[in-house]
């Protein structure tokens, strides 16, 4: 029985023994009794109950704790709404071991360690900006409204950035082989970037970048909307309300693909509204992430851009449609949640 139980059932015994049995024990262990509860016990309570007049526990002879309450109070006001302090910095302040620190922070105050929520970075008035810019998204689209997004993510040859690949199993690590102990790099690594368009419908056919050169405004006009995102369009949203919400890459906005949107009549998000830096509610920034796990799988290396685009071609096509529903589902009601009480309530 725990703490709490067993003061909860002192109080009921005792208020029992007041009230209804009128200070009789053998009444007040009758009616206890069918609730499984021993003769000692409830002797043993109401016993303690007249000798201190309390129910509550009281201090009791033995072992001293290690931290009085002063020191404790002291702790919780410092930890409290803090960050970076570790639990063997406090036992080498207070000259008690590490998990001593931990066990009583646990038992006697309500400070717990919590993990700190990735979340971007604003800068001077962009996070105002990226507020109220939710707010026309969330009123400019409207309930039944598709939302079509693209973006852009680089992919080197090894992957060495993958958190699934930074671990070998082994019996002796001076035996392993170097392939298997190390992660080796290049420097300056070859890498393609990768563009892709996603809705609740599907994503597009991928457009695969090898170039060292930037995407500039025409080779985005002509290899990403005139060839991938129309024809993604009128495959997938032919009779549907949708809206194109592009990110605010330079290349994303010059006057021809402005232009050639107006043209096909793709109603897309202007670029003073368009909300900046909340990767917190465009989830195709989270695919990528899901992507890469999938290329770079079992330590993946490619041996050269050409394969390495092979490879992400054909893991895009095995991307689950479900999965990528999902993930679109809820993005209107983010937008409002953002727009009302701030940019981080979506942050996880």
């Amino acid at each position: 029985m725990k703490k709490d139980e067993r003061e909860t059932l002192r109080l009921r015994v005792v208020n029992f023994y007041h009230d209804a049995a009128s200070g009789d024990l053998k009444t007040t262990w009758n009616f206890f009794k069918r609730e499984g509860c021993c003769y000692s016990t409830i002797y043993r309570i109401i016993q303690r109950y007249l000798q201190f007049k309390t129910t509550k526990d009281l201090p009791r002879s033995g072992r001293p704790r290690k931290l009085s309450d002063k020191q404790m109070k002291t702790m919780a006001r410092n930890l409290n709404n803090k960050s970076g302090i570790s639990h063997r910095v406090l036992s080498i302040h207070y000259n008690v071991h590490y998990r001593t620190i931990g066990r009583n922070l646990k038992q006697r105050t309500n400070i717990r360690p919590r993990k700190r929520i990735k979340a971007p970075k604003y800068v001077k008035e962009q996070g105002k900006r990226a507020q109220k810019n939710c707010g026309y998204l969330y009123r400019r689209i409207p309930k039944n409204c598709l939302i079509i997004m693209d973006d852009e993510k680089y992919f080197s040859l090894s992957g060495v950035d993958i958190p699934g690949n930074s671990l070998y199993y082994t019996s002796d690590p001076s035996t392993a082989p170097a392939n298997i102990k190390y992660k080796q790099y290049q420097k300056f690594e070859p890498k393609v970037l990768v563009w892709l368009a996603i809705s609740a419908k599907g994503c597009s056919k991928p457009y695969i970048h090898k170039s060292k050169n930037a995407v500039t405004g025409d080779v985005y006009l002509k290899q990403c909307i005139q060839r991938r995102l129309i024809p993604f369009i009128d495959q997938y949203h032919p009779q549907q309300e949708f809206i194109f919400w592009p990110d605010l890459a330079k290349a994303h906005y010059t006057p021809q693909v402005l232009h050639t949107l107006q043209e096909k009549n793709i109603p897309f998000v202007p670029r003073e509204k368009n909300p900046p830096n909340i990767p917190q509610v465009r989830p195709v920034e989270d695919l990528w992430g899901i992507l890469k796990q999938k290329v770079y799988a079992q330590n993946y290396e490619a041996k050269s851009l050409d394969q390495l685009a092979r490879r992400i071609r054909e893991k895009i096509k095995e991307l689950d449609k479900r999965m990528i529903q999902d993930m679109m589902f809820d993005i209107r009601s983010k937008l409002r949640k953002m727009w009302r009480e701030g940019v981080f309530t979506t942050c996880h």
